[in-house]
């Protein structure tokens, strides 16, 4: 399979206080493929986007770009400080987490 390698999306200038809308690229497979230029692809390889440290993309549910060349994904670049318990979110090694709930304590 050959899939186009593309750089990963620069986000580490972005800093915001509070929060910032963003748009990243992201690897993505083709049912049937694409062709760029006269080449074939099965689609694009995308490294997860760079991040400044103690900051994390939060996906807001909404779906890709395909008509994008590579696709684009929309997402929210926050301090991890504004996190709260069940937030989903990307971590600066691009993996997707969630923040834990908290435990309720029992009255004991």
């Amino acid at each position: 399979m050959a899939f186009y390698k593309c750089p990963p999306t620069d986000l580490s200038f972005i800093t915001p206080k509070t929060r910032k809308e963003v748009q990243y690229a992201v690897s993505y497979t083709y049912n049937g493929g694409t062709i760029l230029g006269d080449e074939w692809y099965e689609g694009y390889e995308v490294p997860p986007p760079l991040l400044s440290p103690g900051y994390v993309i939060l996906g807001i549910g909404v779906g890709l770009e395909l008509n994008a060349r590579p696709p684009l994904a929309t997402g929210v670049v926050v301090p991890e400080s504004r996190l709260t318990p069940g937030m989903r979110y990307m971590n600066i090694s691009g993996e997707w987490k969630r923040v834990p709930e908290q435990e309720e304590k029992n009255g004991d």
